[in-house]
């Protein structure tokens, strides 16, 4: 009756008896273990578990090893993949930690990479980390402009990467990529205002 009601079904949905059944005799169905979390926010997908499936879909596909480039943010369940991978930049905000998050990332018994990590190249850069291209407006019709006033230095963006080459050296770390090569989109210019360059986290200008 519940379901003819609620979902114009005429009978019973079984997947209550079917878990059951699984759990009584381990083997009657093929299963596939995944990471899961059920949604509690109010909305269409209250209750809902999503399964994160996305190691089991990449090993299905690529040969090798299996990592994940995780935000600051994030929350990752480290068994599923091959190695750990982090977007670590660093700010401000995290200066005195930055070390210690990767010194704790060895706790997973597994190798540590650091999937991204880089800096612009304008004095206060390296404090701004990976809001350093936030210095650029581009809600000008005209295109895009640099928002406020900002001296370009190249040594600022080369001492942040050599430094932190050196950080993870010291950590363990066993391999880090330096965001990014270039940025087609913040092309170098002689007026500062126009300079996108030195918001850009490229190590080589684009003219």
């Amino acid at each position: 009756e519940f379901y003819s009601r609620n979902l114009g079904i005429d009978g019973t949905v079984v997947h209550d008896a079917v878990a059951m059944a699984e759990a009584i005799s381990p083997g009657l169905l093929a299963t596939q273990s995944y990471p899961v979390d059920v949604e509690c926010a109010h909305g269409p997908a209250r209750g809902m578990v999503v399964a994160d499936r996305r190691s089991a879909v990449a090993r299905e596909r690529f040969g090798g090893d299996v990592t994940y480039g995780a935000g600051s943010w994030e929350t990752v369940d480290w068994r599923l993949f091959d190695a750990v991978g982090l977007n670590h930049y660093r700010d401000a905000r995290n200066r005195r930690s930055y070390v210690t998050t990767l010194q704790r990332a060895h706790q997973h018994a597994k190798p540590v990479l650091v999937t991204e990590f880089g800096c612009c190249s304008y004095r206060g850069a390296d404090r701004r980390g990976a809001a350093g291209d936030a210095i650029v407006d581009w809600r000008d019709p005209a295109g895009p402009t640099i928002r406020g006033s900002y001296r370009r230095d190249e040594a600022v963006q080369a001492c942040y990467i050599a430094g932190l080459l050196d950080c993870f050296d010291a950590a363990g770390v066993h391999g880090a990529f330096v965001f990014e090569f270039s940025e087609p989109a913040y092309p170098r210019a002689a007026d500062p205002r126009h300079d996108l360059d030195m918001a850009s986290f490229g190590v080589l200008a684009v003219h």
